[in-house]
C-alpha cells in the first residue's frame, strides 16, 4: 500500500516541514497496515508565487511513483489551489485513488462535496487515522467516511522520528479536549511567548 499525502504549510525556519498531522497519520498506517509505505508533499505557503509552477512541477515528479492513495488537505488557504492539484493527479496518476479531508471538507455538506468535487474518489470527515485505515485495507470503501479513532492506538510521532527534529527545531504540540497526550523527548526546549 502507497500513500502520499498532499498538504499547503506555512514552513517556518527552525520548525519540522512535516506536520503534525501528516506525522500522526503516516504513524498510525505504518503501525496499524502492514506492508504500506507512506510518503508526504508539503506546499510552501510562504512561497505562493511558485505554487503553481515551481512547486507543482516537484509534485509531477513525485508523482511518477505508483500510489494507491493520495491524500489532499483542504484547507481554507488552499482552495484556490485544488482544481489544478486535482487535475495534475488525474493526469500524472490516474490509477491513484484521491482522499479529501480537513477543516474544509468537515465544514461543507456532503451533497456539495460530491457535487462540486466529483472527481475526488473518498472524502474523509473527523479524525482520518480510523478511516484511512479501514479504506487502505479495503474494509470499507465507501465515499464518505467518518469513523472515531482511539487517540491510544497513536504512535509517539517524535520520539518515533516521524518528524525530525534537531537542536535548532522549535516543536509545534497541539490538544484537544478528549485527547490525552504522553510526550517522551530526552532533550525538550520549550519557547512561550506572552501575549
Amino acid at each position: 500500500m502507497n500513500i502520499l499525502f498532499i498538504t499547503f504549510d506555512f514552513h517556518e525556519d527552525n520548525k519540522p516541514v512535516k506536520s503534525v498531522a501528516v506525522a500522526t497519520l503516516e504513524g498510525y498506517i505504518l503501525d496499524r497496515v502492514g506492508d504500506s509505505q507512506v510518503d508526504s508533499f508539503s506546499f510552501n505557503m510562504n512561497d505562493e508565487y511558485s505554487i503553481i509552477f515551481q512547486q507543482m512541477a516537484s509534485l509531477k515528479k513525485k508523482l511518477k511513483m505508483d500510489y494507491d492513495y493520495i491524500c489532499v488537505s483542504f484547507y481554507v488557504w488552499n482552495i484556490r489551489y485544488l482544481d489544478n492539484l486535482i487535475k495534475i493527479i488525474k493526469v500524472t496518476s490516474p490509477q491513484s485513488k484521491i482522499v479529501a479531508g480537513g477543516y474544509k471538507v468537515n465544514c461543507m455538506s456532503i451533497e456539495r462535496l460530491v457535487t462540486v468535487y466529483d472527481t475526488i474518489n473518498h472524502f474523509i470527515i473527523g479524525y482520518a487515522e480510523r478511516s484511512l485505515e479501514m479504506l487502505s485495507i479495503g474494509k470499507d470503501t465507501s465515499r464518505i467516511l467518518n469513523y472515531k479513532v482511539n487517540n491510544e492506538n497513536i504512535p509517539a510521532i517524535y520520539s518515533t522520528s516521524l518528524i525530525e527534529v534537531n537542536d535548532n527545531n522549535i516543536v509545534r504540540l497541539g490538544t484537544k479536549e478528549d485527547i490525552l497526550v504522553n510526550v517522551h523527548f530526552v532533550h525538550v526546549r520549550i519557547m512561550i511567548t506572552l501575549i
